[in-house]
This record gives C-alpha cells, structure tokens and sequence, in this order.
C-alpha cells in the first residue's frame, strides 16, 4: 500500500516539503512546524506526521478495487523506476507545488510582458459593509490553507495590502493532514460540495467574494462559480489552474521518449472507474487522442467544461462572475500543456498541436460563457514569467490592486 501511495506522490509531484531554492529546507520546515502546530492531531514530528499521514490513507481507502489499481500502479512505477533510472530524461527535477512569492524584479516588474488590458469600464466592485469584498483561497496540490509560507503568505500580503480585509483560506478536512491528504484521495466533486456548504454558512461571505484559485484549486473554485452562484463570486482569479485538464507528468517532457512512455501507460489507469472516484489529479487527465475515452471517462474536468452536453446553468452562472483572471506562468513545467491554465489544449486526435481557446468548440460554441466575458473585456489573460507557482510579488500586488481593491 505505501508503495502505491508513493506512487501517487511522485507521478503528481506532490512533496508536503516542496519549496523555493531560496528557502532552506531546515528553516522552512522549522518555521513550517511551529506556524502548524495548533492544527495537528498530534504533536508535530516528522515521524508522528508520516505516521498519521500514511494511517489516514490506508484508512480511508478501503474500496478493494481502488486498492487493486493502487496495486498496479505502485507495480508499473517500480519497474518503470528499476528500468530507467539512468535516464537523463527524470534527473535533477525540482518541484514547485506550492506557491512561493519571489520578491521584486530588478526595474520595471512587467516591461516586456503583453496582457490583455480588460476595458475602461472594467467592472470594481467595493465593499459589503466593511468597505472591501472578502476573499476566499482555495489551495493547490501538496499544500494545505495555513502553510505559512505558501497559502499563509499569500494571505498576509492581502491583509497588507487592503487593511481589514476578510480573508477565508480554505481547509477541506477537519485538520491540515486531512487538509493535505483530501487534495490525492478526495473525490473532487466531493471537495466542491463541501466548499460550497462552507462559503455558504460563512456570514461573512453572505453578499458575495473575491475568489484566488492556486494549481488545481483553480479549477475546482470555476467549479463553485458553476454550481454554487449564491453567494456569488465577484472577481475570479485562477494561478496556474489546469483548465483543459493535464496530458502529461510534472517535469517530466512529452518529447523526450521516456515521458511519453508513462504518459501512454498510465492513462489506462487512470481512466478506470475507481481510480476516477478517489484520485484527485486522475480527475482532470485529458487524453485528447481518445476525446470520446475522455469524455465518457472523465468524473469532473470534462463535466464542467460542458464537454458531453451543454450545462446552461454553468454557462449562466459563470457569466455572473464580474471579472475571470486567468495567470498563466509562461515557464511552467508542471503543468503539461502551460497553455490549459489558459484553456489552451492538444488539439484532438494528437498530442503535438497545441491550440488557443479561440480556436476550440469550448470558445467557437460558447459553451461556458468564455467567448462573450472575452468579447466583453472580462476574461483577462495575465502572464506571469517563471515557473509553477513562482509568483513575483509585484504581480501579485498588481492583481489585488486590480481585482481584490
């Protein structure tokens, strides 16, 4: 079961430690344990957390045939690892699944970025009683609501930069090892109800929010504009979402032969049904060779692009939202194709050609609403230079000034 549970942590590149260069492991785990330790089920220690953390997995995994095909895949990944670990093509990978904020560039922080300005009347919406809409964070894969240095951060330098403003980081679980844990195994559909229940009875969220989607929390918070439009969302701001879903491993190049080989035969695995039901990034692992497999396999990323019939409630409700930030970060290698976290795809039928949104169904049909918040000056395409989650603070201080101010 542990080998199968790793696994799941290295083809998706979750590592709880994961982290900037800049910062040293011994001080971030540091910093990390005490900011945490009010949130634990135990007292902290590597070895109590692993302990508590491989204790909750094996208990909440109890579906013989998810553990069957956890099986198979711990198999498959080993003898993949044993046959090719000289390969050049997996060395010195470097994750970065949790967002760190990198400081001020040197000069103009955005010379030489193009961004799709939205129009004059770029819709401000100002406060519900304490003079500034609330915000509500919804954290990317391997990292939790109160990292200090991720999430935790990100929250600070709101509360910076917009004084008494209401900040909900979301924690799905009752603790921050559930938390974590529910980002792998929690089906994600699951997670979107109870996250629409929480933002729900939050008084403070009762006349609608500003919503900061990081990686994968991107798109499950499209996902609450979608089904859950009351309360509304104002503003929405994804980080990296993986709109179109991925077709490929973090850090891992479709190019090179290696990559492409794992890429082919875990798609198998992922696709079957209770792989779909329990493991979260299987969720939106688009195959755009087989878009038929796809579709008709998918539990949640094809849904809520509309892909098998046309939802006119989520085209509706996520044309309420005021204004759909977009930032793609233009180096990423964690997401495969970049271009999702813009709705960009493979175009069907290879994995070769990638294509703008404007030249899908999903834009040409206006399935979800994208074609007119675009013609409208609404939908915002905000590059960020860099890789992952490698957000400069001065963009960041940017889009609050824009979109949470």
């Amino acid at each position: 079961m542990k080998l199968a549970s790793f696994y799941i942590f290295v083809l998706f590149v979750a590592t709880h430690f994961a982290t900037a260069d800049k910062i040293h492991k011994k001080e971030y785990r540091k910093s990390y344990r005490e900011a945490l330790k009010p949130y634990l089920l135990n007292r902290w220690d590597d070895s109590n957390f692993l302990e508590n953390f491989w204790g909750k997995l094996e208990t909440v995994i109890k579906d013989d045939a998810v553990l069957d095909v956890l099986r198979q895949m711990g198999s498959f990944f080993e003898k993949f690892v044993r046959t090719t670990k000289q390969s050049s093509d997996l060395a010195e990978v470097k994750f970065t699944t949790i967002p760190v904020l990198t400081g001020f560039h040197e000069g103009t922080p955005n010379a030489g970025k193009e961004r799709k300005q939205p129009l004059e009347g770029l819709k401000k919406e100002t406060g519900n009683g304490s003079g500034s809409v609330p915000v509500v964070l919804w954290h990317g894969m391997g990292d939790c609501c109160c990292n200090p240095l991720s999430m935790g951060s990100i929250k600070r330098q709101i509360e910076r930069q917009v004084p008494g403003i209401y900040v909900h980081s979301l924690m799905i679980g009752n603790n921050i090892i559930e938390d974590t844990l529910n980002g792998f195994i929690m089906n994600v559909n699951d997670q979107v109800t109870q996250v629409c229940e929480k933002i729900k009875n939050d008084s403070n969220l009762a006349n609608g929010y500003h919503a900061m989607g990081f990686s994968q929390g991107g798109q499950f918070l499209r996902a609450v504009a979608q089904r859950c439009p009351d309360p509304p969302i104002k503003n929405l701001i994804t980080f990296g979402g993986q709109h179109q879903g991925v077709f490929g491993l973090p850090n891992c190049d479709p190019d090179k032969e290696v990559c492409d080989i794992l890429r082919d035969e875990v798609t198998g695995l992922l696709y079957s049904s209770p792989v779909q039901d329990h493991i979260v990034q299987a969720e939106y692992w688009h195959d755009p060779r087989n878009p038929r497999h796809y579709q008709n396999a998918s539990v949640f990323i094809a849904e809520i692009n509309n892909e098998n019939r046309v939802n006119s409630e989520y085209k509706k409700n996520l044309l309420q939202v005021s204004n759909f930030v977009m930032v793609q970060f233009t180096e990423d290698t964690e997401v495969v194709p970049r271009e999702s976290e813009w709705f960009g795809f493979y175009q069907d039928g290879q994995t070769k050609t990638v294509v703008a949104l404007e030249n899908t169904t999903l834009y040409s049909e206006d399935r979800l609403g994208l074609k007119q918040m675009d013609e409208e000056g609404r939908l915002i395409r905000y590059p960020i230079k860099g890789n992952h989650l490698q957000i400069d603070r001065e963009d960041l201080d940017d889009i609050i000034d824009k979109y949470i101010k």
